[in-house]
């Protein structure tokens, strides 16, 4: 059966494969949109396993929305799963991106996220900022999780 674990480590394989950036920048920015979905998803993988224990099933919704990367994640997710985005939580949407070329090296796509705030974070910095979110809030909880 699966488990939260399972999602959790789908959302560190999809980070795995924004590290890698030696593709175009349209599959770049397909396996961005993939991670930020797998990962704020995550919180529904943890609602609905019955391994976790109730009392961290019934309080995900409130530490999600304790954290501001995840509350980015949240409108990036949803943003780009339904096309529209009828409740934002801070207004996060895609802002632009740009093919980096250093001279005798590999290029290097950079997605910029407007954060809802007028500014712009990096979308491998805020996948990564997402992820560290998700172990801080499974260790304070207790939950075990696969590297």
């Amino acid at each position: 059966m699966p488990e939260y674990i399972d999602q959790l480590d789908r959302v560190r394989r999809m980070l795995d494969r924004l590290n890698r950036q030696d593709r175009s920048p349209i599959e770049y920015g397909d396996d961005l949109w993939s991670f930020f979905q797998n990962c704020w998803h995550l919180k529904d993988w943890i609602k609905n396993d019955p391994s976790v224990p109730a009392r961290v099933r019934g309080l995900i919704e409130k530490l999600v929305a304790d954290s501001p990367p995840l509350m980015i994640c949240a409108d990036l997710a949803n943003g780009t799963k339904h096309l529209w985005l009828r409740k934002p939580r801070v207004g996060a949407k895609h802002s632009r991106w740009n093919l980096l070329i250093t001279p005798g090296e590999s290029s290097k796509v950079e997605y910029l996220i407007d954060i809802g705030s007028g500014d712009q974070q990096d979308g491998l910095e805020l996948a990564r900022e997402c992820l560290l979110e998700w172990e801080r809030i499974l260790t304070a909880k207790g939950l075990m999780s696969r590297s």
